[in-house]
């Protein structure tokens, strides 16, 4: 019947396999032709600008020359640290700023976080765009499918952000106190007797600094926690302990100086 013949079964007959072949051949080699060419002209489109989907530290990149995305970086990383750095202790808290203006010298300012805005950008720029052709295609590929984030290159003065924290916080602390000598007569007699050493509560600025830097190149600003560690004296009262005999010998011969780790000195004799 009519219907029966509409849904026969098509029976293809390979009569020259070779012809077929080249025919598949020249279709395959004219789409990777066709792709790389596309590929080719998305790359010429793209080759000054940093790829759609590229981010430093949340702040958008794509579509940005490497010059307009340092301005766009610098711009909103100023805004993002203007208020300064939050620090928070178990009793209290304290906001740094990101410069330190002298309070004796308003000239002297301390820059205590500083963006390279041109290295973020170049890294920006650099994705998609180094290697071979097949490697730059699959990035492009990458970045506009799942998009790409890249650190931004922060650089962080520790020594002096430590010690602005340490200025602020050390009231909270328990300080270390290492053993000394102790010059005194006993009996008449002069000698020297320990001052004993004492462990203390610090915080772990060098944590805190790290949680900073790892927060900033990240572009995500929140409180950062100071903690407590215990701290060990550096001379315990056995190392004091092993020189009194030492001690009480040279002062028993004359009059001997004494200089403290700050620089001080002062003279003890057998008659004080």
């Amino acid at each position: 019947t009519l219907i029966r013949r509409m849904f026969r079964p098509i029976r293809l007959s390979l009569k020259r396999p070779h012809a077929v072949a080249a025919i598949v051949g020249a279709t395959v080699i004219l789409l990777i032709g066709l792709t790389a060419t596309g590929a080719r002209a998305l790359e010429n489109r793209w080759k000054d600008i940093i790829l759609p989907g590229v981010s430093a530290g949340g702040i958008p990149l794509g579509e940005k020359t490497v010059e307009t995305g340092a301005i766009a970086l610098a711009e909103t990383f100023d805004a993002n640290v203007g208020a300064g750095f939050r620090f928070v202790s178990p009793t209290s808290e304290a906001v740094i700023p990101a410069e330190l203006v002298g309070v004796d010298n308003p000239d002297q300012t301390r820059t205590l976080v500083q963006l390279d805005a041109d290295a973020t950008a170049r890294a920006a720029m650099a994705v998609g765009h180094e290697g071979s052709f097949l490697h730059r295609v699959a990035d492009a590929l990458r970045v506009a499918v799942d998009g790409h984030k890249i650190p931004l290159v922060v650089r962080v003065s520790r020594q002096d952000l430590i010690s602005a924290l340490a200025e602020r916080f050390r009231a909270e602390e328990t300080p270390v106190v290492d053993a000394a000598l102790r010059f005194e007569k006993r009996d008449g007699r002069p000698g020297f007797a320990i001052v004993s050493a004492h462990s203390g509560k610090v915080y772990d600025y060098n944590a805190a600094v790290n949680a900073l830097e790892a927060q900033l190149t990240n572009g995500d600003l929140s409180n950062i926690q100071l903690t407590l560690r215990d701290a060990a004296p550096v001379v315990g009262d056995g190392a004091v302990a092993a020189i009194i005999s030492g001690a009480e010998r040279l002062i028993a011969r004359g009059p001997i100086t004494l200089k403290d780790p700050e620089g001080k000195t002062w003279t003890v004799s057998p008659d004080m």
